[in-house]
């Protein structure tokens, strides 16, 4: 099917209305409406690009932009840049919360444009920003040490995600984060992750301002 369907030279959707049932979830029945969708195929470059429109509980759109070289249906050789856009998308609703380093994240609601960069299968670096309301970082139950969650009720600024050679960095500029009626004053975080032999060998991190 894969062979068949990045073979052809357009296929789309037009003003379409999907409803879909996640079978490997909760078993939520969602609707989208006004689903635009196009795929163009060009040898080994295929471009897809996709809008649609929430319904009311889920927020209000998403924007999906995919451009790829390669093949497909193999990671060598290929790379994929991705660019997603959404307006007051109600994450919570749409997914799980997803683990991250043994922490679980949610978000209820947020506003956001994120580019993305892949290169043979991996991810290179993510750039955007974004304004998020009730960020859940939730650390997975364990024996040691006890399981704790952080809830922010606000985060917003941009950011940039890369990965490197010997484990990846992180920096976030004009960073808005606010929690129980407090908000900390816009600052830059910087945040160095090295790894060695898949253990991790050393964090390095700095803030233009913190809020103990």
């Amino acid at each position: 099917f894969l062979a068949w369907l990045f073979s052809q030279g357009r296929l789309g959707l037009e003003d379409s209305n999907i409803s879909w049932r996640d079978e490997m979830g909760a078993g939520r029945k969602l609707r989208f409406s006004a689903v635009n969708l196009i795929l163009r195929n060009d040898g080994d470059r295929h471009q897809l690009n996709a809008s649609l429109k929430l319904s009311r509980n889920l927020g209000k759109s998403l924007i999906l932009r995919v451009d790829m070289h390669g093949d497909p249906r193999q990671t060598m050789g290929r790379r994929t840049q991705v660019y997603v856009a959404g307006e007051h998308v109600r994450l919570g609703e749409l997914f799980e919360p997803q683990a991250l380093a043994g922490i679980d994240v949610s978000i209820k609601s947020a506003s956001f444009k994120v580019w993305a960069d892949w290169q043979g299968g991996y991810l290179q670096e993510i750039k955007g920003n974004v304004d998020a309301g009730g960020l859940l970082l939730d650390r997975q139950q364990t024996e040691k040490p006890p399981a704790s969650s952080l809830l922010l009720d606000h985060v917003a600024g941009d950011f940039l995600w890369r990965g490197l050679a010997d484990g990846w960095e992180f920096d976030g500029n004009d960073l808005l984060l606010a929690r129980q009626s407090r908000q900390w004053e816009p600052s830059r975080m910087a945040l160095r992750f090295i790894e060695s032999s898949g253990e991790v060998a050393g964090i390095n991190a700095s803030a233009s301002f913190l809020q103990l």
